[in-house]
């Protein structure tokens, strides 16, 4: 039996395996109900406690090493905030590689996760920490949640067709960071800058892989129809999530999509696509096309780079890029990743 690539799970493949096994029983003991639970591209459950709804989110760090403990909890606070809910509660599952941990690197951990935590008002609230054999580096399972009122929840099956689409940032900050920490010798071998290689290894804080500032500013002044934040699979995946679960199409301008300098030069040496290179840092939304100038503005004023990419449209599956010659052509898509052909 032909075995799965590094990456996500096929998509029509994850969702049989929902519909087996992980539909939720959506009446709890408590009397609480599950609002939403498991579904590919809706990265958080939504349970209903009663005044206000309760959101919860696992997500992990695998692909890289570096400043791993930071790293986790923006991610997961990430996808929390796109759901309009305030992140307020964080656990850890840590697993160390043998024979390679000692108290200088769980020190790091540990410190990285208090500062991140201590950055959005997120209190620790427990977890676990292993030596694991078989491990060449640390893999770290973060378990966020939080808190929304019932009438500011945002999810990905809300967007309409018509809805302009703004991309904060640009791409790929994740998959360039990760290239640039990696595989830097290689990269001054080919002739790569190594001030452009230097500038990519800063990009966790300088845009950041955070898009919590954002996500909170658009949420609590605007109309927001629908939020995600691309991760694995890149721009293009995260895009067709959420058109998907919003029974949408998509037409992208292709020269709108801003590239973080590095992703270019990256992709062009190992033969990636930059729609497809793991993108956290950057933000997707789709509003209201009136929202478009006043939102933009807003987040400018802020010192956010946005911009309008797209729209969302009334053909369900169909997602497509227009290049400035007028051509349009289908988007290319994978759940794959594309960072995982340089390892």
């Amino acid at each position: 039996m032909p075995r799965f690539p590094p990456g996500k799970l096929p998509m029509s493949f994850m969702n049989k395996i929902i519909e087996k096994y992980l539909k939720p029983n959506l009446k709890l003991e408590s009397g609480r109900k599950v609002i939403f639970g498991p579904h590919t591209g809706q990265d958080v459950a939504v349970i209903d406690m009663g005044d206000l709804y309760l959101i919860t989110k696992s997500d992990p760090v695998t692909f890289t090493s570096d400043s791993i403990g930071s790293y986790v909890v923006n991610i997961n606070a990430n996808d929390i905030v796109t759901s309009g809910a305030t992140p307020m509660g964080f656990q850890a599952a840590i697993l160390l590689p043998e024979n390679k941990t000692d108290e200088i690197m769980v020190d790091k951990i540990f410190s990285d996760i208090r500062k991140a935590c201590d950055e959005y008002g997120i209190t620790i609230t427990g977890g676990h920490t292993e030596i694991t054999i078989g491990l060449d580096r640390p893999i770290i399972s973060g378990t966020m949640w939080g808190e929304v009122k019932k009438e500011e929840l945002i999810t990905t099956f809300g967007g309409k067709p018509g809805d302009a689409l703004i991309l904060t940032k640009g791409i790929a900050i994740e998959g360039a960071y990760i290239i640039s920490k990696e595989k830097e010798s290689d990269l001054i071998q080919n002739n790569i800058d190594l001030q452009l290689i230097k500038n990519c290894q800063n990009l966790l804080n300088s845009p950041g892989i955070s898009i919590v500032k954002e996500a909170q500013l658009v949420h609590r002044n605007f109309t927001v129809h629908a939020m995600h934040d691309p991760t694995e699979g890149g721009f293009a995946q995260g895009l067709v999530e959420m058109a998907q679960n919003s029974n949408c199409g998509a037409i992208i301008d292709y020269d709108a999509i801003p590239l973080i300098s590095g992703t270019e030069e990256f992709c062009k040496l190992y033969g990636l696509d930059p729609f497809g290179l793991i993108a956290s840092g950057a933000l997707l939304m789709a509003v209201p096309k009136e929202e478009v100038g006043k939102i933009i503005q807003y987040l400018e004023k802020n010192n956010i780079l946005a911009v309008e990419i797209g729209i969302l449209t009334k053909n369900p599956g169909k997602f497509s890029v227009k290049y400035d010659t007028g051509e349009i052509k289908p988007l290319k898509y994978s759940p794959i990743d594309e960072i995982t052909r340089i390892f």
